[in-house]
């Protein structure tokens, strides 16, 4: 059975998950996306490694706090791991990763990375 908790450390969220008769702690900076299946979350690392968290993605989104970005139903993208939009639907991660993007989402998305000057130089709009 997967659990969660709440640990604050000083600037980071963290996400505790019961994973093969351990426990991992995962922070938020650790994480490039989730992907949410039911009730069901998926959480993909910097490491290559894919979690599954037995909670909703609303969940985990409530736990690591606000720095995370919901671009589709099913998907929840770290900011920092943003390389290149493709088009309006698709966003490319440092790792080489595509994900969707919802089109009703992609407008707010640029919104709020343009407000928030999040969008680097190294992020590139096609």
């Amino acid at each position: 059975m997967l659990t969660t908790q709440n640990i604050t450390t000083p600037n980071e969220k963290v996400i505790r998950i019961h994973h093969k008769k351990s426990t991992i702690h995962i922070t938020a900076g650790e994480i490039l996306f989730m992907r949410g299946y039911g009730n069901y979350t998926y959480i993909h690392t910097l490491d290559g490694k894919c979690y599954l968290f037995s909670n909703t993605i609303k969940h985990a989104l409530t736990i690591l706090g606000c720095s995370f970005l919901r671009i589709h139903r099913s998907y929840s993208v770290n900011p920092d791991y943003l390389v290149e939009f493709i088009g309006s639907d698709r966003v490319i991660l440092t790792n080489g990763d595509q994900l969707p993007v919802a089109r009703r989402r992609f407008n707010h998305l640029l919104e709020i990375l343009t407000r928030q000057e999040a969008i680097p130089d190294s992020v590139r709009l096609n």
